[in-house]
């Protein structure tokens, strides 16, 4: 499949992007750079990813306006509440740098009135699919204001088609 893919207005039915489809190479050398970029990425020191994390919180609020007004053209969303979605997801990035030791800590839970041992990794990376209508956004929102801040493949967007 290599065929365009267009994003709407759906308040005024007008062409906002068109991008081009992705064929199986494509995608493969997309998930073979993502697969490189988690290894890197797994390799880089909480603190260091944590930073990166607290940047990413000051890009989306000083882009809020531009990324609310593509979210609201994208997908018909008030105003308001697309700048709300900016603004929760900034606050979500610094809960995660504010808690990130203790989140991330091995340590026994009780599940269900026993007892068992939690160990999680925050050595993830991933190759993120949008929906068409989000496609915009999704460029956006990748394109780091300071490359070196961002290892290339670490996050790959592929619009899909809805099915």
């Amino acid at each position: 499949m290599n065929t365009a893919i267009t994003t709407i207005n759906p308040a005024t039915g007008s062409e906002i992007a068109t991008y081009p489809g992705h064929d199986a190479e494509h995608i493969e050398a997309a998930l073979t750079a993502t697969h490189a970029a988690a290894a890197k990425w797994a390799a880089t020191p909480l603190q260091d990813r944590l930073a990166l994390l607290a940047k990413l919180a000051e890009s989306l609020r000083a882009h809020s306006t531009e990324y609310a007004d593509l979210i609201t053209r994208e997908m018909g969303k008030p105003l308001t509440e697309s700048s709300g979605e900016i603004e929760k997801s900034a606050v979500t990035a610094e809960f995660y740098v504010d808690n990130a030791p203790e989140i991330l800590a091995d340590g026994p839970v009780d599940i269900d009135g026993a007892r068992a041992w939690i160990g999680v990794r925050a050595k993830r990376c991933g190759l993120r699919r949008h929906a068409l209508e989000l496609s915009v956004l999704a460029g956006h929102a990748l394109r780091d204001p300071d490359p070196r801040h961002r290892e290339r493949g670490a996050a790959q967007a592929l619009p899909q088609r809805h099915r």
